[in-house]
């Protein structure tokens, strides 16, 4: 999943699942997330990357921005067919 946000004051990202509040990757070996700057002034993008899928990775993800202004999040669905 990828998540591009545009803010002033700059934001950071979280990435969650199924409306817990643990951050990921947490301590699960098979999922990776990754942040980057730019490239347009006050833009940061975000991935979650999830290496061999499996049924129990299927659920909501959030991507969740925040700055000292507030919060925005949005979600994205995966579904694991078999």
């Amino acid at each position: 999943f990828g998540c591009e946000v545009f803010a002033y004051p700059m934001a950071s990202i979280e990435w969650r699942k199924d409306g817990l509040d643990v951050q990921l990757p947490g301590d699960d070996p098979h999922i990776s997330v990754q942040f980057r700057g730019g490239p347009q002034r006050f833009e940061v993008t975000g991935w979650l990357q999830i290496q061999a899928v499996r049924p129990s990775d299927e659920g909501i993800y959030r991507c969740l921005a925040r700055n000292a202004l507030g919060q925005v999040e949005a979600p994205a669905s995966l579904t694991v067919l078999t």
